[in-house]
């Protein structure tokens, strides 16, 4: 079963806005077994629209429009979608009573120009959106569907879960399977782990595919095949040969993340950390928050913007660090340490950074615990945001290495 995607809106085109939607829906998809051969982003314009539409209902049965449903001028997908079809619009009026019932709702005065949103094509299934003003709808006919969503992200995913998924489960007799499973790895580079695994790539049957995301490497097997029996045996011997050669460097898999991974393991220890930042501007911080939004093994965070702040808050001695450098592998260790202490926890980290002439970014991670001290240096070029995102993800592995005893 095919399926095309197509993202509406001139901001897509601009860049002014980043397309979140075209990535839920392909996932929603990909889990119904549906093949998505297309993702498109298309501005507003009518003519345009229409070709598009026309030639993604040719050939895929199942097509998702997402976007440009609004109330304005430039809200076109309800007329571009009717010509395509060769329909009219229609009003109905128990769209326009939820439309008027959402605006009543909020106490917010309705604009005439709303009604626009309860027209849609002629003889079209009808979803209503109790979470906005933009109604979707689903028309059918020989060659398949088409589904139109609104562009807001929230009303998107409400609807495509309450009303889209279980249409399509029944109308193509669809079920949730196995059809996918995500291997996740926090220390390893993308070449190095296309050593270890490049052969098993080659499977048409099942595609293995690398993905670099959050600074860390995820390894996607996708089943082709229909028989989800099947599919479960021939995936489980994948992914045990995927282990077997990358082994602990696999921290985890699917929904799983790193700071949740770290967190279990902390918990599991009975052991708290916390941490000394000068690079990252509390993004390290941030990802053990949305684990451990209880406080039970997180004590805290100092974030420095300057060397005088580090050196003053963490009473470090300013002639040693005149003579080893502010950013410098034994101040790390003398961070972690001196924050460790001042948290009365059981793991300190430190991860200190800055940049060099070339304006190449030279950072340190520390751990220091009852009775080891551990240092990484890595170097970034780049982006800023993207060397923060990746120096996260290495610290973060790093506490899982030493929580694990992991090439310690």
């Amino acid at each position: 079963m095919q399926g095309e995607i197509i993202s509406i809106g001139t901001e897509l085109l601009l860049g002014e806005i980043t397309d979140t939607n075209s990535s839920y829906i392909a996932r929603m998809l990909t889990s119904l077994g549906i093949d998505v051969s297309y993702q498109i982003s298309v501005g507003d314009d009518r003519d345009r629209l229409g070709k598009l539409i026309r030639l993604s209902h040719e050939r895929s049965p199942i097509v998702i429009t997402t976007g440009g449903l609004g109330p304005t001028v430039d809200d076109i997908t309800r007329e571009s979608i009717a010509e395509a079809i060769g329909k009219g619009l229609e009003f109905r009026q128990e769209l326009m009573d939820g439309i008027e019932a959402y605006f009543e709702k909020r106490g917010i005065s309705f604009s005439p120009n709303n009604r626009k949103q309860a027209y849609i094509p002629e003889g079209s299934l009808a979803i209503q959106n109790p979470v906005g003003t933009a109604p979707g709808f689903i028309v059918k006919d020989e060659k398949g569907i088409i589904v139109a969503l609104p562009g807001i992200p929230r009303e998107m995913t409400y609807l495509l879960g309450k009303s889209v998924i279980p249409f399509l489960k029944e109308e193509f007799s669809l079920r949730e399977g196995i059809s996918s499973r995500v291997l996740k790895i926090g220390c390893m580079g993308e070449s190095k782990v296309d050593e270890k695994i490049g052969d098993l790539m080659k499977n048409k049957d099942y595609p293995i595919g690398l993905l670099i995301k959050d600074g860390e490497i995820q390894i996607r097997i996708t089943a082709k095949e229909k028989d989800q029996l099947k599919n479960l045996k021939n995936m489980k011997e994948i992914e045990k040969e995927i282990r077997r050669r990358l082994g602990s460097m696999i921290y985890g898999a699917d929904d799983e993340t790193l700071e949740e991974v770290v967190g279990s393991l902390l918990k599991e220890k009975k052991e708290t950390i916390s941490m000394a930042d000068s690079f990252t501007g509390g993004w390290l911080a941030q990802r053990f928050l949305r684990a451990d939004s209880n406080r039970k093994y997180f004590n805290g965070c100092l974030v420095f913007v300057n060397g005088k702040a580090l050196t003053q808050d963490l009473n470090l001695q300013e002639e040693k660090l005149k003579r080893v450098g502010l950013i410098s592998r034994e101040t790390a260790q003398i961070a972690a340490k001196e924050i460790k202490k001042r948290y009365h926890s059981e793991i300190g980290l430190a991860v200190l950074g800055g940049t060099d002439k070339s304006n190449d970014f030279t950072t340190y991670i520390a751990l220091s615990s009852k009775d080891k001290t551990m240092v990484e240096e890595h170097k970034f070029s780049g982006i800023l945001d993207i060397a923060k995102s990746r120096i996260t993800t290495l610290a973060l592995e790093l506490v899982r290495r030493y929580l694990k005893n992991i090439g310690m």
